[in-house]
């Protein structure tokens, strides 16, 4: 069961506490490699003594579409890169760490923060935390042209399917299991082999 805390769940539910509508803004915090650390909100956001920064590069956050049968869709991030700044870390970036948090502003329309100026973690909602899977880069060759990067994260089902074949030998399988002798008749060679197969009942 995912914990939200009391400020989050009454911000998601628009109430104030006497109980009237109040308007909510929302976030997101983006890490990506140990480097790229990313805020949708419009000032930089402290959290786990990690500065965010308001770059303004990022610029889709895509969760996977789910349904009730095991979904293999990925969780992608968009970012405008126009001024390269991810351009040097890109093979880097293939198997680096990649965090997804969800935000939500107190009554004072600022995010909710802990007294040494770090974003309260009970009042952030983890979307995504594994590593990157996949970059693409889209480059846009106009007179004022652009590049777009988009991040494909990890699914935790995406190889689900990967088959994970387990080669032994019988003195290796030994090794490991001195009493398994499950490899032993791959090395008698070919003879006839008569077993007792299915329920027995009492008669020959």
């Amino acid at each position: 069961m995912i914990k939200i805390g009391a400020q989050l769940r009454a911000a998601f539910e628009g109430k104030t506490s006497s109980g009237t509508n109040r308007r909510v803004d929302v976030f997101y915090l983006v890490r990506l490699g140990n480097n790229y650390y990313s805020t949708t909100w419009y000032s930089n956001l402290k959290f786990n003594n990690k500065s965010y920064a308001a770059d303004g590069l990022l610029i889709g956050v895509q969760p996977p579409q789910t349904d009730s049968s095991l979904d293999k869709n990925r969780f992608k991030l968009t970012i405008a890169d126009d001024r390269n700044i991810l351009n040097s870390e890109i093979e880097s970036l293939i198997g680096a760490p990649a965090h997804v948090y969800l935000g939500a502003t107190s009554p004072n329309g600022q995010p909710i923060n802990l007294s040494d100026g770090n974003l309260d973690p009970a009042e952030l909602l983890c979307l995504y935390k594994g590593t990157i899977d996949g970059i693409s880069i889209q480059y846009d060759t106009n007179e004022f042209g652009s590049q777009t990067i988009t991040a494909e994260l990890t699914n935790p089902f995406h190889n689900l399917d990967r088959k994970r074949t387990f080669y032994t030998t019988r003195k290796e399988l030994r090794a490991i299991a001195p009493n398994d002798t499950s490899f032993d008749q791959i090395y008698t060679g070919s003879s006839h082999m008569m077993l007792r197969w299915g329920k027995y009942f009492g008669t020959k």
